[in-house]
């Protein structure tokens, strides 16, 4: 959990520059920055730059998430919801489990 959410953190998604050579030719000009961009770059108002298939603009980590991250952030939430899932499951089992038996709650 603890690799992949630095991952995220540490890896944000490039901004259009690397992009721009590629799709030159059929790119158009972000309004905002300038950057020649594709159909999947949207430009982000927090991070001022624009970003290859951005998701969205992460508050929690203050990082726009993207082309580069996706995946370890899809993977991070995934990873958080099954050990909740998982911690309230052991929680509720000991709760309800061993209530009146023994080692128990009397």
């Amino acid at each position: 959990v603890y690799r992949r959410w630095i991952l995220v953190v540490t890896s944000a998604p490039e901004g259009a520059g690397g992009l721009c050579q590629e799709v030159e030719e059929e790119g158009t000009e972000c309004e905002k920055c300038g950057a020649v961009r594709d159909s999947r770059t949207h430009h982000c108002g927090v991070c001022r730059k624009c970003i290859p298939r951005m998701d969205h603009h992460c508050p929690y980590l203050n990082r726009c998430i993207g082309q580069n991250n996706l995946c370890d952030y899809v993977r991070v939430h995934i990873t958080l919801t099954y050990s909740c899932l998982w911690c309230g499951a052991s929680a509720l089992s000991v709760l309800l489990g061993k209530r009146g038996g023994e080692g128990g709650y009397d």
